[in-house]
């Protein structure tokens, strides 16, 4: 469905939302978007090995869609991952230049808020979760997204 000339989004969340709780909101509204997001997500690295779904989800309350990034696990930790080497990655991807100072900005926000909170500068930031392949998904997929509804007001 076309995007109206002017539509404002306003997300009513409680406690915050979710990278995937994000992408299987908007997908299950604009379902067109999905094709260009999985794309993205792929183009920023993500390996084969980790499957990426987006699927229909009814339980005995809601019924919508669900985003879902799975990772092999070996029962160990995720690696850290340096802020830097995220940039580099993302920088290094054949993605659409919006899609990635997007995804760009957002982990510089993540950054910034892990140097405040660990005393340390933001070039020397490390990332456990957020280094990990579910985390670049959700956010390069957002900044799709976001990108794709331009010029909507959030």
């Amino acid at each position: 469905m076309p995007l109206p000339s002017t539509i404002h989004i306003r997300l009513d969340i409680l406690g915050g939302i979710a990278g995937d709780m994000f992408i299987a909101a908007v997908l299950d509204a604009w379902p067109e978007l999905a094709d260009d997001a999985l794309e993205a997500i792929r183009a920023a690295g993500v390996p084969a090995a980790i499957k990426i779904a987006l699927a229909e989800h009814r339980d005995d309350v809601l019924v919508g869609k669900r985003f879902s990034v799975d990772e092999p696990h070996d029962g160990g930790h995720s690696a850290h991952v340096r802020f830097l080497d995220i940039v580099r990655r993302l920088r290094e991807a054949p993605l659409d230049p919006c899609v990635r100072e997007r995804a760009l900005a957002i982990f510089g926000l993540l950054a910034q808020a892990e140097a405040g909170v660990h005393g340390v500068a933001v070039d020397d930031v490390t990332f456990h979760e957020l280094g990990a392949w579910d985390s670049i998904a959700d956010i390069v997929g957002a900044a799709c997204i976001l990108e794709a509804l331009r010029p909507v007001t959030w």
